[in-house]
């Protein structure tokens, strides 16, 4: 007499495929549904033209816009053509241009970091204790996020080493 509960038959392979499949779907569901909340880094761009929706990618960017945005830095920092895209390009090229800007501003008014620069500047104008809330919910949140990456990719690793060592044929030859 032959038993179907053991291990290596074919219908308890594919049940446990089958709950593996459906774990592997829960953390893919629980990962999109988290999705909001990482803010893609990539940022896509928007224009409407003539009826038409056409996209600018973030690395390159439409002649026009960066025509603006050279025109606007020489109107608002008062630099000639050549400074302000110099200024354009480092800001295109340097995903830590702002930062480092801030830096440098904040360095010149004898605060250690940008964010003792930001708090000071706000505890000035009175509203210091808004900035430090603020600033302690995104640490927050932020490790909040890293445990939920760290904990989303701990968990299907370990998931997939246990379907590997149940049936290792599961994942091909």
């Amino acid at each position: 007499m032959r038993c179907h509960n053991t291990m290596s038959s074919p219908r308890f392979l594919i049940k446990s495929q089958y709950r593996y499949s459906k774990m592997l779907l829960l953390v893919a569901v629980l990962l999109a549904n988290s999705v909001k909340a990482w803010q893609i880094a990539a940022k896509v761009t928007t224009l409407r033209h003539n009826s038409k929706l056409h996209f600018t990618s973030p690395f390159g960017g439409d002649e026009q816009e960066k025509e603006a945005m050279i025109g606007r830095y020489m109107e608002e920092k008062g630099m000639s053509k050549e400074e302000a895209e110099t200024e354009y390009k480092a800001f295109k090229t340097n995903p830590y241009y702002s930062l480092e800007k801030g830096e440098e501003y904040y360095a010149g008014l004898g605060y250690n970091s940008l964010l003792d620069g930001v708090v000071g500047e706000a505890e000035k104008e009175g509203r210091g204790d808004e900035v430090k809330e603020r600033i302690e919910k995104f640490k927050r949140e932020s490790k909040l996020k890293a445990y939920g990456v760290i904990g989303f990719f701990a968990v299907s690793f370990l998931v997939l080493k246990n379907i590997y060592e149940k049936d290792p044929s599961f994942f091909g030859k």
